[in-house]
């Protein structure tokens, strides 16, 4: 029987939710919230090489949805799905279009839907509202951390630790 996940998968995936973890808690203030910036979404980047980055997102999601002040069943199920379909959609769509702006702009959007949704729900502000202000952090991070990511990427070990075969 062969696994579904090597060590080196499993590690990726611990590493990267604990990076989310870490640089979400560390901003807490502005990380929860109708108008949230959360460092820790530049980390979705690593999506657009790497689909299972998606479930360490989840796994720090879930982590850090511990100290939000909105804790419950929707910040550990549906934000976390989220995360992981919106990573894999931006893996595929990159590998479609060969647009890394345009799979994470779709991804930033996703995101900002669902939690849009999740916080209109829970009477913290209107629908649009929040999609207007949810999407500019959203894109702000994930467009303006692209140039970024792509440069780490240039250095060799880093790009054989995040690479997927």
């Amino acid at each position: 029987m062969r696994n579904w996940l090597k060590t080196k998968d499993i590690v990726l995936i611990a590493t990267i939710g604990a990076l989310y973890a870490v640089f979400t808690v560390a901003i807490a203030p502005i990380s929860y919230g109708a108008i949230q910036f959360r460092l820790s979404e530049f980390l979705k980047i690593f999506c657009l090489f790497n689909p299972l980055t998606a479930l360490g997102i989840a796994v720090g999601d879930i982590l850090s949805a511990m100290l939000s002040p909105f804790f419950g069943p929707w910040e550990l199920i549906f934000m976390p799905l989220t995360d992981i379909l919106g990573g894999f959609l931006a893996y595929y769509l990159y590998r479609w279009t060969r647009s890394k702006y345009f799979a994470m702009a779709v991804y930033g959007f996703t995101t900002a839907l669902s939690v849009a949704w999740m916080l209109s729900f829970l009477g913290v502000g209107g629908f649009f509202y929040l999609v207007l202000l949810l999407t500019i952090s959203e894109e702000v991070i994930l467009l303006g951390g692209t140039p970024v990511v792509l440069q780490l990427l240039k250095v060799e070990k880093f790009r054989r630790m995040i690479s997927y075969q």
